[in-house]
């Protein structure tokens, strides 16, 4: 990996349908549901505790 793709993939900015078309592993797995519900219902009453 050169030094450039490395920096590109550092500062990587999903879109919500990007992130859930993805190839590359996601973690926690359900990262693109998370941010979904997150956008849709907004912050949660409580912080979350994603399993990683």
């Amino acid at each position: 990996m050169t030094a450039e793709v490395a920096a590109d993939q550092q500062w990587r900015w999903w879109t919500p349908a990007g992130l859930a078309a993805s190839a590359e592993r996601l973690a926690p797995a359900d990262l693109a549901g998370l941010v979904a519900s997150v956008r849709r219902d907004g912050p949660p009453p409580v912080p979350l505790t994603p399993g990683i």
